[in-house]
C-alpha cells in the first residue's frame, strides 16, 4: 500500500493466488477504462510479456478483465444498497471490497449459472437504497443503483478516481468463492436475469438463506429430462420440440429446445421470452403454479423434504442453542459469549499439563490442525501412525510427541479388510486402550444430522480422545463453498466443543490437482489446498505429504509444514511406507526431488543472479545480459526473471540509442529509473518470443 492506496504489486499479491490469472488492464489516471481497441480479448500470457508489464507500471490505474476465472463484481453505486447488500449476506464482509468516490465494489468469484454480461440493478425511484443514486429515473420510475459485471467488461480495482481521490481497499480480503443462486438480494431490487422466483430477503415463510440453498441443491438434483417424464410430457425427445407448454406450435417450425445437458430450457418465439431458466422454472410452468405455490413441491419432488421441514422448526433452535427449549423447571443461566483479559491476567495464565500432544506446538488440544495430500499418498495411515505415536509416546515423523494420548479416527475412506491388513502391520498392544476408529458409516460422515452427532458424542463422552481425526474433508464437507466449510466446522464443535479439555481436531484433506511442470515447497504448498481458503485459514498447523517421485513403485513421500502460527515450521522429511510404518529415508537426493527428471534447468543460475548482472546507473542492452548469463542461467528462465523484477520495481527498462539510423531504440536494463520516464513502448526489445497486444493508445 502506498498512503493507503492498493498498488500494482497489491493487486498481484491478492489475485494471483490459488493459481488464479487475472487479466490486469493499463488505463490512465482519473480514466474509469481503458480507451485501445482489443482489451475485452486479452490474456493472462499476453499480459506476461515485458513489453505489456512497463505499460502496467507506468498508468496509474488498473483494471481487471472480469469474468476470467469466473472473477466478477457487484458494483454499488449508493451507500444504502451496499449496505442492503452486507446486511442480507453478512458474509460479504469477509469479500474484498474496493471504495471510489461512493458506494462500493463488492468482488467474487462466482460459480454456477450466472449471467455473462453487465445487468443494470434497480429500484424505485422513491426507495431508501435509491438515496445517492445518480441519473434520471426510466420510464417505468426505475433508477439504478448497481451493476452486477460478469463478463465482458471490467472494473477498476486501483488507481486515481475521476474526482481526484484514490482508491481504497475497504476490505482487504481475497475474494470469496460463491455460487450465483446463494446470493440473498434486497428485496427491492429488480434482478433483471431471470423471473422472479428466487427467495429474497424480507420474505415471509422461512430463512431466506437456507431455503436458498435448497432450492439450488433441488435444481442440481432435478433435471429436464426428469421432469419431463414426471409430467408425461411425448418420449423421443430432440432439439427443437413442440413447447409443451402451449397449444400454438406451428407445425414444422418447432422453438422449444433443451441444453446445457440437461439443466436448461429455452423457447425461441419471441412471444414465450418468459418460457426459459432452469428445472425450477420448468416445474413451474408444468404445474400452471407461481414461484410462492411451486417451491415446497419442487424441493419434495427433488427428496429435500425433511430438510425443508427442519429448517422452519430450528429457527428458535438456533436462538437457544443445541436443544432448542430449556429444560423444564431449571432456570436458564446466561452463556458467556465473550470474555476480556487484562495483560497482568494474561501473563499469569498457567496452561494445563499435557496441553501441547506433538511438535514444536504443532498439534495443541482444542486446536485444529490439517494434514493434506494427493489420493493415494498415504494420509490415512499417517494419521493411524499418528495415534501409534501417541499411545507408545515416541517421535512421529520426526516431531516429538510430548504426552501419551487416545485418538479417535472419524474415518470413510477404508474399509474393514484394508484396515486389518494395516493394523497387522502395527503390531502395537497399547493401541486397544489408545485409539478407536470408524469403519465407513453406512450413511457418511454426515455432521449435519443431528442422530449422527448425538452417537459420535456418546462415543466420544465414553472414550475421551485427546485427538479427533476427520479423514476425509470432502466426506464431511459436501460443497466448496466458504459456508459449508464454516458450517461443517461448526457441527463439528458441537460434539467436540471449544475449551481446554477438548481434543485436538484433525482434519485430512485432499490438495487440488497441480499445473504442469508444478513442484510448489515450503510455505507455498499452502496454496494446493483443494476448496476455500478456510480450510488453510482454521488449522492452526498445516501438512502437506507429497509422493517422492511419479514412478508407482516408489514408496517413499516428503512431508512439509507449511503452516505453524505458535511455533517453528519444522525441517521437511523423507520416508518410506511400509504397510502402515514409516521410516526415515537415509541420503534422500533432495535435487532430484526439487527437479524431476525433465524438469531439471540446464543452469541452476537464480533470479538474484541475475539482479547482480544488471548495473545500477548505466543501463545494458538486452543482448548484452543475454550473452552475459549464457551458461550460467538457464535461457528459457531469463525472461521470467526479467518479468519478475520489472514487476517487484527492482530494475527498470531504459531505451538506449540505436548507432544504426532509421532504427527504433535498444531497450535496456537498470537498478535506477531513467531520467526521462516517458518511455516509448515501441522499443526494440530484441526478443523473438514477446508478443506486442496494442499499439500505444497515447
Amino acid at each position: 500500500m502506498q498512503n493507503g492506496s492498493p498498488t500494482l504489486q497489491d493487486v498481484r499479491a491478492l489475485l494471483e493466488r490459488d493459481g488464479h490469472k487475472p487479466v490486469l488492464l493499463y488505463i490512465q489516471a482519473k480514466e474509469k477504462g481503458p480507451h485501445y481497441a482489443g482489451w475485452q480479448n486479452i490474456t493472462y500470457e499476453q499480459t506476461q510479456n515485458i513489453k505489456y508489464q512497463r505499460l502496467l507500471h507506468e498508468h496509474p490505474n488498473t483494471g481487471v478483465l472480469l469474468g476470467v476465472d469466473d472473477l466478477c463484481q457487484i458494483d454499488c453505486d449508493t451507500g444504502p444498497f451496499l449496505n442492503a447488500m452486507l446486511e442480507s449476506n453478512p458474509v460479504f464482509t469477509t469479500t474484498l471490497r474496493t471504495h471510489g468516490a461512493r458506494g462500493g465494489g463488492l468482488w467474487f468469484y462466482l460459480k454456477g449459472n450466472r449471467p455473462q454480461r453487465v445487468a443494470a440493478l434497480k429500484v424505485k425511484a422513491d426507495f431508501p437504497l435509491a438515496v445517492g443514486a445518480k441519473g434520471a429515473p426510466d420510464r417505468d420510475g426505475m433508477i439504478t443503483v448497481g451493476e452486477l459485471r460478469c463478463g465482458g467488461c471490467q472494473s477498476l480495482i486501483r488507481g486515481i478516481h475521476p474526482t481526484g481521490c484514490f482508491y481504497q481497499w475497504l476490505v482487504h480480503e481475497v475474494p470469496l468463492t460463491i455460487d450465483f443462486s446463494t446470493i440473498v438480494w434486497p428485496s427491492d431490487i429488480a434482478t433483471p436475469w431471470e423471473p422472479e422466483h428466487r427467495p429474497r430477503a424480507g420474505e415471509e415463510g422461512g430463512d431466506a438463506s437456507n431455503d436458498l440453498e435448497l432450492l439450488r441443491r433441488a435444481i442440481a438434483k432435478v433435471s429436464i429430462d426428469l421432469l419431463w417424464q414426471h409430467f408425461g410430457f411425448p418420449q423421443g425427445r430432440h432439439n427443437p420440440v413442440p413447447s409443451p407448454f402451449r397449444t400454438d406450435n406451428t407445425p414444422g417450425h418447432d422453438s422449444f429446445s433443451v441444453y446445457d445437458q440437461g439443466r436448461r430450457f429455452k423457447d425461441h418465439k419471441a412471444d414465450y421470452e418468459h418460457h426459459r431458466g432452469d428445472s425450477y422454472d420448468f416445474y413451474q410452468l408444468g404445474m400452471r403454479q407461481d414461484a410462492s405455490q411451486a417451491f415446497v413441491g419442487f424441493v419434495e419432488l427433488a427428496g429435500l423434504g425433511a430438510e425443508l421441514r427442519k429448517n422452519a422448526s430450528t429457527q428458535r433452535s438456533r436462538d437457544m442453542g443445541d436443544d432448542g427449549e430449556a429444560p423444564e423447571g431449571e432456570e436458564q443461566k446466561p452463556r458467556i459469549m465473550i470474555e476480556f483479559l487484562r495483560p497482568s491476567q494474561v501473563l499469569a495464565y498457567d496452561p494445563p499439563p499435557g496441553i501441547v500432544l506433538a511438535g514444536d506446538n504443532h498439534i495443541i488440544r482444542d486446536a485444529v490442525f490439517l494434514l493434506a495430500g494427493a489420493p493415494g499418498v498415504g494420509k490415512s495411515r499417517l494419521i493411524v501412525w499418528l495415534a501409534r505415536c501417541g499411545a507408545l509416546e515416541v517421535p512421529w515423523m520426526g516431531y516429538d510427541v510430548h504426552v501419551q494420548f487416545r485418538t479417535l479416527i472419524i474415518q470413510n475412506e477404508n474399509g474393514r479388510y484394508r484396515l486389518k491388513l494395516e493394523f497387522e502391520g502395527l503390531n502395537c498392544k497399547k493401541l486397544e486402550d489408545c485409539l478407536l476408529i470408524t469403519p465407513p458409516p453406512p450413511f457418511g460422515l454426515c455432521f449435519d444430522r443431528r442422530e449422527f452427532r448425538e452417537q459420535l458424542k456418546a462415543a466420544a463422552d465414553t472414550f475421551q480422545p485427546n485427538l479427533v481425526a476427520v479423514d476425509p474433508w470432502n466426506a464431511a464437507c459436501r460443497d466448496d463453498r466458504q459456508k459449508d466449510y464454516i458450517d461443517t466446522f461448526n457441527d463439528i464443535r458441537t460434539v467436540f466443543p471449544p475449551g481446554l479439555d477438548g481434543p485436538a481436531i484433525g482434519i485430512v484433506a485432499h490438495t487440488r490437482k497441480p499445473y504442469p511442470n508444478e513442484r510448489a515447497s515450503g510455505r507455498a504448498l499452502l496454496n494446493l489446498l483443494a476448496g476455500s481458503y478456510v480450510l488453510g485459514s482454521i488449522p492452526r498447523s498445516v501438512w502437506v505429504v507429497q509422493a517422492a517421485s511419479d514412478d508407482v513403485d516408489d514408496e517413499r513421500i516428503v512431508l512439509t509444514c507449511c503452516k505453524n502460527n505458535d511455533g517453528q515450521l519444522g525441517a521437511r522429511s523423507a520416508w518410506e511406507r511400509r504397510n502402515g510404518l514409516f521410516v526415515p529415508v537415509e541420503n534422500f537426493d533432495w535435487e532430484e526431488f526439487n527437479y524431476p527428471e525433465g524438469k531439471t534447468p540446464r543452469y541452476n543460475g537464480t533470479i538474484e543472479d541475475l539482479f547482480g548482472m544488471i548495473p545500477v546507473v548505466q543501463p545494458i542492452k538486452r543482448l548484452e545480459l543475454l550473452s552475459k548469463a549464457k551458461g550460467k542461467i538457464s535461457k528459457h528462465n531469463v525472461p521470467e526473471f526479467l518479468a519478475e523484477l520489472l514487476r517487484k520495481g527492482r530494475i527498470f527498462i531504459h531505451k538506449i540509442p540505436n548507432p544504426i539510423p532509421g532504427t527504433r531504440w535498444l531497450v535496456g536494463y537498470a537498478k535506477t529509473p531513467p531520467q526521462n520516464t516517458d518511455v516509448d513502448i515501441d522499443i526494440e526489445d530484441d526478443s523473438d518470443h514477446d508478443t506486442d497486444i496494442e499499439d500505444d493508445p497515447r
